[in-house]
């Protein structure tokens, strides 16, 4: 799989559309994935454990969304090992299955909401609780009752910040860390995958000034080598936040 075909979709509810301006984190973030061999290979078992040889238009999605929402429903503990082993929040589940079934990814932004929500009700806690416990999730809570003020909550949470942020770290899923995302990310993953191909650098140069036009830097062999050296240090460094996958 190349990054060049995954379809990046506006992140908004159903009905998605395609998006032309992808975020650099969804395009660092993919090709990040995309150059793990870890990565590719539990796609390629899940794909062939429910029989996905190729994958489906994204037209079948809107066509048929209740079917595909309980092929979801049905194969969604099988990224189970992919969300642990790679960290990620649980909103990140549904990307893997559109990117397996659908070779689609909902777009990142650049600055995602922090998930923070409020609840004073019991059985609204219990409902979200068991929501959280259904769906595998993994997040930390603070409670506090009716007497407590703003201040005291604010002056409470900065006493004991580093505590929390200790164990948030070790206990909860989060992005993985990708470093500085970089705005040829896209050029040096397409470079990346030609070179793994076997093609020469002048090759890539001449294949590249059709693709990107408008960048004359592809025009220059050297800085093509230069940005896939630092593209495949970057990859190693993100595989090594991660133990090497085991049978």
């Amino acid at each position: 799989m190349k990054l060049e075909d995954i379809q990046i979709l506006e992140a908004d509810l159903p009905p998605y559309q395609i998006t032309t301006t992808p975020s650099k984190v969804t395009l660092s973030f993919l090709s990040q994935l995309l150059n793990n061999p870890d990565f590719i290979q539990e796609i390629t078992d899940i794909s062939e454990e429910y029989g996905i040889r190729k994958p489906s238009l994204l037209d079948a999605f809107e066509n048929q969304r209740e079917d595909v929402f309980a092929f979801y429903d049905f194969m969604k503990g099988s990224f189970d090992g992919l969300m642990f082993r790679f960290n990620l929040p649980n909103g990140y589940r549904f990307r893997l299955f559109l990117l397996i079934v659908f070779r689609s990814f909902i777009d990142i932004p650049e600055d995602e909401e922090p998930d923070i929500v409020y609840l004073s009700n019991p059985s609204d806690i219990a409902e979200y609780t068991k929501d959280l416990e259904e769906e595998i999730e993994r997040v930390s809570a603070i409670a506090f009752g009716s007497t407590c003020t703003k201040k005291e909550l604010i002056d409470w949470i900065n006493k004991n910040w580093a505590d929390i942020k200790k164990d948030m770290d070790e206990s909860l899923p989060t992005r993985p860390k990708l470093g500085k995302v970089y705005k040829n990310v896209t050029i040096a993953q397409e470079a990346y995958e030609l070179r793994k191909e076997g093609k020469s650098y002048v090759e890539v140069s001449d294949i590249l000034m059709e693709k990107h036009p408008d960048n004359q830097s592809v025009c220059d062999v050297g800085w093509l080598k230069n940005l896939v050296t630092r593209h495949i240090q970057k990859t190693k460094k993100f595989s090594s936040q991660f133990p090497p996958l085991t049978d």
